[in-house]
């Protein structure tokens, strides 16, 4: 008995220990079974989703033609192909909702990533269908896209309320699709770097569309659609700098009704009456504080020593009508690189008493040969203001020669490069000018901020020979905020030259000798930026920091002797250097350029945080061991972009990165 129930508690322990033994293989069957269905459809969904990651690619590639068709002008092309990208995408987005990738996204990881092409691809449709529409509108324009150049003395202002209301929709779908949230932490890589190649994009296209939108709804009305208008128009001479653009030596009054342009006679600035700045209410707080001590709002020669254009506009249109006893709508300015952009459109001018002039001399004669050529002031200013008339006519009238396009895009090359500002009284209109980024003001950027004025303080032609470099270099932080050094290299390269006037080399005051440049200094960065150490040639000294319409600014006054260089250096913080977004970072810089006759040498560094890989960079930028650099001689301002991201930190992320990397990468 014993024996038995020995046999029968070793049976039952038998029989447990197998029924806890087919447990575990069962889990374990349903544990694989499981992983062999999550296989499984994981190869369904790869076959799936192969012809929807052909067709992003294909819509990808057909908005790109659509883009290179619009710069070629060729807009039916243009049309076609972001009609075409429409369909790509739209049919992307209606395969994601394919029935055998429903059990796919049921994994948290599938379907975040599934629900986030699906938002791209939707957002993808609707901008490349308003795209679409921008094109057609082009290719519709009567006349064809010639409608859009000056011609027979006039500039075009009806074709353009063609355009506003398709540019309002791709603006604002743009502007919609921009500002979707997209969280990409934990995305697989592929995707979070299509989320990051799509947001790039959107600035891009913003960037180009709002501006375009702007000036649809701005043009019209400051070219007199309605009714006549009347400006102030100046012209200036960077070769006696002035922070928005140069010395305004000479004026007239021009009048634009429905596009055609009428100039009075050109005066020197001089003979307008000044007041003392307390009769003339200043733009703002700032412009009092800075500039009363140059005579302000009252001192024609000095009201654009701000390098907000809108600042100094406001002051002109002030004090004119104080003086003038007639209001103007607005102020034009236009220096000599204008000139010479409308002269590479109409050809050669001639000069009385210099002789005939092409688009690659005219800067030399109007800001230096004149005054050896021309040594009496009145009848230089009203000759050279006479001939700039005569330019801007034979311009907008329309060469039989010319290409009718090249026109608008010589105006677009003035106005980009900041020699031909244009300020309206008009509120309304004045925003649209602000928006599309050609109204000169000082620029208040969400990235980093860096420019660098100079102001002539030697009442000489000397910026005609100044030479100016400027080293920027970054390291951001990983909290971050950053550090920043600028230095500003200063040279008067005057030649010693004894045929050269007194009117352009001096002195021209007792406190100069000849050929000596000097230059009231101004440094503007981001609004956050503090500077904790200045120095002048190697030398620490203390600056003079004040503010100007948001931004720090530390200025100097530089006296350079001819063929001396002169260099300053401010090292400062930054507040907050780049934006975070999950995992990625980006940093951004604008360079805000003032015209000078010889181009700025830039050379910005940037360092990423330590332990980051960067992602991206704007295309002329390169490496230089650990530091990422952009250099050259601008004319325009300067916008780079650095996008970085925390490497994989554990061997999921190492994965997934690999296993996002490009097919033989």
């Amino acid at each position: 008995m014993s024996d038995a129930k020995s046999s029968l508690r070793v049976g039952s322990h038998a029989v447990l220990a197998g029924e806890k033994g087919t447990g575990r293989l069962r889990r374990r069957a349903v544990g694989a079974g499981g992983i062999i269905i999550v296989v499984g459809y994981a190869a369904v969904a790869g076959l799936l989703l192969a012809p929807i990651r052909s067709q992003l690619l294909e819509a990808r590639s057909d908005s790109q033609a659509g883009i290179d068709a619009l710069a070629e002008r060729d807009f039916g092309l243009s049309q076609e192909r972001f009609e075409a990208a429409n369909h790509d995408f739209a049919r992307a987005s209606s395969r994601l909702g394919n029935p055998l990738l429903l059990p796919v996204r049921i994994l948290p990881f599938a379907k975040r990533n599934l629900s986030t092409i699906h938002l791209l691809a939707a957002h993808g449709a609707e901008v490349a269908s308003r795209a679409a529409d921008v094109a057609a509108a082009l290719d519709d324009l009567p006349g064809g896209v010639s409608a859009l150049a000056p011609r027979d003395g006039r500039i075009p202002t009806h074709s353009l309320f063609a355009l506003t209301g398709p540019l309002d929709e791709l603006s604002a779908t743009i502007a919609e699709s921009a500002g979707q949230g997209f969280d990409i932490r934990g995305l697989h890589p592929a995707v979070s770097e299509a989320v990051a190649d799509y947001r790039a994009a959107l600035r891009k296209a913003k960037g180009a569309v709002r501006p375009a939108a702007a000036l649809a709804h701005a043009l019209p009305e400051l070219l007199g659609a309605d009714h006549p208008r009347r400006y102030f128009f100046a012209a200036a001479n960077p070769a006696e700098l002035r922070g928005a653009g140069g010395l305004i030596g000479a004026y007239a009054i021009a009048t634009i009704d429905d596009g055609v342009v009428a100039f009075s006679q050109f005066a020197p600035s001089q003979s307008l009456q000044d007041l003392p700045s307390t009769e003339v209410p200043a733009p703002s707080d700032d412009f009092h504080a800075r500039y009363d001590r140059y005579g302000g709002a009252g001192f024609w020669q000095n009201l654009n020593m701000t390098p907000d254009f809108p600042s100094a506009a406001t002051a002109m249109e002030r004090l004119y009508e104080k003086v003038a006893g007639q209001p103007v709508d607005g102020v034009i300015l236009a220096d000599p690189f204008a000139l010479q952009a409308l002269l590479e459109v109409t050809g050669p001018v001639e000069i009385p008493g210099i002789g005939q002039v092409s688009a690659d001399r005219i800067v030399d004669v109007v800001a230096n040969e004149a005054f050896g050529a021309l040594p009496d002031p009145v009848q230089r200013k009203r000759l050279l203001g006479a001939v700039a008339a005569g330019i801007f006519t034979e311009f907008l009238s329309g060469s039989a020669e010319a290409e009718p396009l090249d026109a608008a895009e010589a105006l677009g090359k003035a106005v980009s490069h900041g020699n031909l500002l244009i300020h309206s009284a008009d509120p309304e209109v004045q925003d649209h000018l602000e928006t599309a980024g050609v109204a000169g003001e000082l620029q208040s950027p969400g990235g980093d901020y860096l420019a660098v004025v100079g102001n002539n303080a030697s009442a000489t032609k000397l910026d005609y020979y100044a030479e100016r470099s400027v080293d920027y270099r970054v390291a951001l932080g990983d909290d971050g905020r950053g550090t920043a050094s600028a230095t500003v290299k200063l040279t008067n390269s005057v030649p010693d030259d004894d045929d050269l006037p007194r009117y352009v080399v001096g002195p021209n005051t007792a406190a100069f000798k000849p050929r000596e440049n000097a230059t009231i200094l101004n440094v503007y960065c981001r609004q956050d930026c503090a500077v904790h150490r200045f120095r002048r040639d190697g030398v620490a000294e203390p600056v003079r920091a004040e503010r100007e319409l948001g931004h720090p600014v530390f200025w100097s006054y530089e006296r350079i002797p001819a063929g001396q260089t002169r260099q300053v250096q401010y090292d400062w913080l930054l507040g907050k250097a780049w934006d975070r977004d999950g995992g990625e970072g980006r940093y951004r810089l604008t360079f805000q350029n003032q015209v000078t006759i010889r181009p700025t040498k830039v050379r910005v560094q940037v360092r990423v945080p330590a332990g980051m890989d960067v992602m991206s960079t704007t295309p002329a930028m390169t490496r230089e061991g650990a530091a990422l650099v952009w250099q050259g001689d601008t004319r325009g301002d300067v916008e780079l972009e650095v996008r970085f991201r925390e490497p994989p930190r554990n061997w999921w992320q190492r994965v997934r990165a690999w296993l996002g990397r490009p097919v033989g990468a």
